[in-house]
């Protein structure tokens, strides 16, 4: 992606990932969105206050009541 995204396209795109793989790593969405990790990271937190995911560390959950999948 080259264009700047607002936090509301950054963090749909992270929830479609997320849909996709179910775990994103902080490294893997700053790179895809081309933003800094601390970006990924008030994203996340900001999904996980509106229930959205689960952070764990590094990454994002989708489903955090299903443990042992693979993810990016």
């Amino acid at each position: 992606m080259t264009k700047v995204l607002i936090p509301a396209q950054r963090r749909k795109q992270i929830q479609e990932l997320l849909e996709l793989h179910q775990v994103v790593q902080c490294t893997f969405l700053s790179e895809m969105l081309q933003v800094s990790e601390a970006t990924i990271r008030r994203d996340l937190e900001w999904m996980e206050s509106q229930g959205t995911l689960e952070r764990t560390h590094g990454a994002g959950d989708a489903e955090p009541a299903h443990a042992g999948r693979t993810g990016i």
